[in-house]
């Protein structure tokens, strides 16, 4: 089984991605609480 490092930098970097699509209201609401889990 393969094993993946999530650096700090680029959680952070999906965290603000993640934080600015659901701010925006870009995307429907069921991708939004999915992103959101």
């Amino acid at each position: 089984m393969k094993t993946t490092t999530t650096t700090f930098e680029s959680a952070l970097k999906k965290l603000e991605e993640t934080v600015y699509k659901l701010e925006e209201g870009s995307i429907p609401l069921d991708e939004a609480l999915n992103t959101f889990e």
